[in-house]
C-alpha cells in the first residue's frame, strides 16, 4: 500500500471521527425557569470551563430548535456532571500579580449576578465561580452566615534586607479560615487543624462534607470530585511496516535504491491509562509495552526458492508513552493520540550490512473510536531509524490497525 493512499486513508478517518464527535455534544440535563417551572431537555456544547452566561438548550418543546437562555430567563440549570444557580454576588478584584498588589489586604469588590457552580447543597453550602482571567472564586452560606467569597488576598510584604535593599515578597492574608470558622460552628468534631487549608476545591469539599455530617445534616447535593483514574488496557492487531536505507553518501547509493516488500506481522501492547482530572474525563496520559516482529524481503531477490532471498528480519519491543483525548464526553467516543517511543531491537539477521546499533526513538500519531470497554485504532509510527553506520540508516515506518480493551467499565 503506497504512502499516499494510507495518508488520505487516515485523513477520511479522521474527519469521519470528527463528524461523529460533532453528533455527540448534546447532554442530557434541565433547566428552570424564572416562573420555577423545569423543563427537560439537552444542553449543546457543555464544557463548561468557566461559569457561563447563557446556555445553548433544546427540549420536546422547542420542535428540535436550539434556544439560548440567559442569567434574565433562568434561575438555574444543570446535568449529572454540574448544577448552577443564579445567585447576585460581591466578587472579590483585589490584585493577583505582586507589581499590582498594595502592602495592605484590601478586598475590593464588584456586584454581578451569575450562574455559580454548585459544589455542595446542605446545612453548608459551597459555590465555584471560575472566570475567564483564570481565577477562582469560592463562596460558602450557611445558616449563621449569609453567602459570601472566602477570601485570600494578595499583597506585597516588604522586607529590608542587610545591604539596605527592600525587597517585595508576595503574601496572602487567610482571611478564608477565620470566615470558615465562623461559619461552619456546632461540631464538636472539628478542631483548629481541620481549618488549616488550602483554598482549593479538594480541601473545602472535604471539609464542609465534615461538617455537614457532623451536625447530622446530610448534604442533599455534592459534586463528585474528578480524580485521577488508572485503566489497564490491552492492544492487539496487524502492523504493516515498510523500511528503506537514507544515506547521503554515494557509496551507499547501491543500498538506498534497494526496494523491499511490506511486512505484516501480529502485534500486541499492554499499558495503562492514566484518566486526568478536571477534562470531563477525556485527556489521558498512557504507557504501554510493545512488541513487534519484522521481516523484509528486497523485491529484486525474490525468486522460488527462499535460500535466494536477501533481507532484514529482527523484533523489537517499544516503551511507548503520550497522550489521548476524546472528542466527546460519551463512552462512544471518537479519540486522537500522539506520543513517542523507545525502541529497541532484537535478534536481528541482516543481509546488506554487517553492523547496527539497535536502539531508536519513534513518533506515534493515532485516530480511533471508543466503544465502552473496547476501542478500534489506527496508528501511524515513524523511528529514527537504525544506525549501520555513521552516514547510513535503516528507517522503519509502522502502520497499525488495532482492537482494544479497557479492564475497568468506563462511565456515562
Amino acid at each position: 500500500m503506497k504512502t499516499s493512499s494510507l495518508l488520505l486513508l487516515l485523513i477520511l478517518f479522521i474527519s469521519s471521527i470528527k463528524l461523529l464527535a460533532s453528533d455527540k455534544e448534546f447532554t442530557p440535563g434541565y433547566i428552570i425557569l424564572e416562573n420555577g417551572d423545569t423543563i427537560q431537555g439537552a444542553f449543546k456544547n457543555n464544557l463548561w470551563r468557566i461559569n457561563p452566561y447563557k446556555v445553548t438548550f433544546t427540549s420536546h418543546l422547542h420542535n428540535g430548535d436550539t434556544l439560548e437562555y440567559g442569567i434574565k430567563e433562568l434561575k438555574g440549570f444543570a446535568t449529572s456532571d454540574y448544577r448552577f444557580l443564579k445567585e447576585k454576588i460581591k466578587i472579590d478584584e483585589s490584585p493577583n500579580t505582586i507589581d499590582q498588589a498594595g502592602v495592605i489586604p484590601i478586598a475590593k469588590f464588584r456586584e454581578d449576578t451569575v450562574f455559580l457552580e454548585v459544589l455542595i447543597k446542605g446545612n453548608a453550602s459551597l459555590f465555584l465561580l471560575k472566570e475567564k482571567n483564570g481565577r477562582d472564586h469560592y463562596f460558602i452560606e450557611t445558616p449563621y452566615m449569609d453567602l459570601q467569597e472566602l477570601l485570600n488576598i494578595m499583597y506585597a510584604q516588604r522586607i529590608e534586607t542587610n545591604t539596605g535593599i527592600v525587597k517585595n515578597y508576595v503574601a496572602y492574608s487567610n482571611d478564608y479560615k477565620s470566615q470558615l470558622t465562623n461559619a461552619l460552628i456546632g461540631c464538636s468534631e472539628l478542631n483548629t487543624k481541620d481549618y488549616d487549608i488550602d483554598l482549593n476545591q479538594k480541601d473545602l469539599h472535604s471539609l464542609i462534607i465534615k461538617y455537614n455530617d457532623c451536625i447530622s445534616t446530610e448534604s442533599y447535593y455534592s459534586q463528585a470530585i474528578e480524580k485521577w483514574g488508572v485503566h489497564p488496557y490491552l492492544n492487539a492487531g496487524l502492523n504493516f511496516a515498510t523500511t528503506s536505507f537514507v544515506s547521503s553518501n554515494e557509496y551507499y547509493s547501491d543500498l538506498v535504491k534497494l526496494n523491499f516488500t511490506t511486512s505484516v506481522s501480529f502485534t500486541v501492547n499492554f499499558g495503562l491509562h492514566y484518566v486526568i482530572p478536571k477534562y470531563n474525563k477525556r485527556l489521558k496520559i498512557f504507557t504501554d509495552l510493545g512488541f513487534n516482529k519484522y521481516s523484509f524481503i528486497e523485491e529484486s531477490s525474490k525468486s522460488g526458492s527462499t535460500q535466494n532471498e536477501k533481507g532484514i528480519k529482527y523484533s523489537q519491543i517499544t516503551v511507548n508513552f503520550g497522550t489521548i483525548y476524546n472528542l466527546s464526553k460519551s463512552i462512544n467516543s471518537p479519540f486522537l493520540k500522539i506520543g513517542v517511543s523507545t525502541i529497541f531491537g532484537m535478534n536481528m539477521e541482516n543481509d546488506f550490512l554487517s553492523y547496527s546499533r539497535r536502539h531508536q526513538w519513534g513518533l506515534t500519531l493515532g485516530a480511533g473510536v471508543n466503544f465502552s470497554n473496547l476501542s478500534i485504532l489506527y496508528q501511524f509510527q515513524m523511528a529514527t531509524g537504525i544506525s549501520f553506520y555513521p552516514d547510513m540508516k535503516n528507517k522503519l515506518s509502522s502502520q497499525y490497525i488495532m482492537l482494544g480493551y479497557t479492564f475497568i467499565k468506563n462511565k456515562k
